[in-house]
């Protein structure tokens, strides 16, 4: 029996790519961005939420996901807060398409889907 794929599965997908690889660029521990986040939107996050989320067993609270984006657009990964389903300014948005990475032209679809 086939796997249907579902719009929700591709966020998880998305969401999945776009904790981790804000982690990997800030070069932090799951322990320091859920440090951040948890500040940035006044409540506790952990660790183990932070691994939930980037194996894909859960998806963000909509605060936390905005939140994930604050970080991410603060530190310049315009393409991660995008991919986080966050509106990008379109100046910033354009600067980072060149970087060509799956998570970046993702992120440009959906966005564009979302216009149309």
């Amino acid at each position: 029996m086939a796997t249907k794929i579902t719009e929700k599965t591709l966020i998880r997908l998305d969401v999945q790519r776009a904790v981790r690889q804000l982690r990997d660029r800030l070069d932090i521990s799951q322990a320091r961005l859920a440090e951040m986040l948890g500040k940035l939107v006044e409540s506790q996050v952990s660790m183990i939420t932070v691994s939930r989320w980037e194996r894909g067993a859960l998806l963000p609270y909509p605060k936390n996901r905005q939140g994930l984006a604050q970080i991410a657009m603060a530190n310049g990964c315009w393409d991660i807060a995008a991919a986080l389903g966050v509106d990008v300014p379109l100046a910033e948005w354009l600067s980072v398409l060149e970087t060509n990475s799956p998570t970046t032209y993702r992120a440009w679809m959906v966005l564009r889907d979302r216009k149309s």
